[in-house]
């Protein structure tokens, strides 16, 4: 569908973009709106959800969850009441997919 290539082109001008501009990917995720890095219900313990997950799930396991949280935003915005909310989720999830990958220097992952 012409509507999901315009999704996934926005995040791969996303990933030049943070490249080519030599942009802290952590500081493009956390100037995204508040709904969307730091939603208040996944804060309501002790440690936010995505931090006890990536504490409690093996690497691979962890980046599939990024690479599925992704897939799932793209997929649904169309039918959501806000899809351009969704559209910026799937940005933070790939943005912190490509951290991840970057931070742990992935090389055996990404050879597979």
């Amino acid at each position: 569908m012409e509507t999901t290539k315009i999704a996934q082109s926005g995040l791969t001008q996303t990933n030049e973009f943070i490249d080519n501009n030599r942009i802290k990917i952590e500081e493009f995720m956390l100037n995204m709106p508040s709904q969307v890095h730091n939603p208040q219900h996944y804060n309501t313990g002790s440690i936010e959800a995505i931090l006890y997950l990536e504490d409690n799930m093996p690497l691979d396991a962890f980046i599939g969850y990024l690479e599925g949280s992704v897939k799932k935003y793209l997929h649904r915005w169309r039918y959501k009441n806000n899809p351009v909310q969704d559209l910026e989720k799937a940005m933070w999830y790939n943005a912190r997919l490509v951290w991840k990958l970057k931070g742990n220097m992935l090389k055996d992952y990404l050879d597979d």
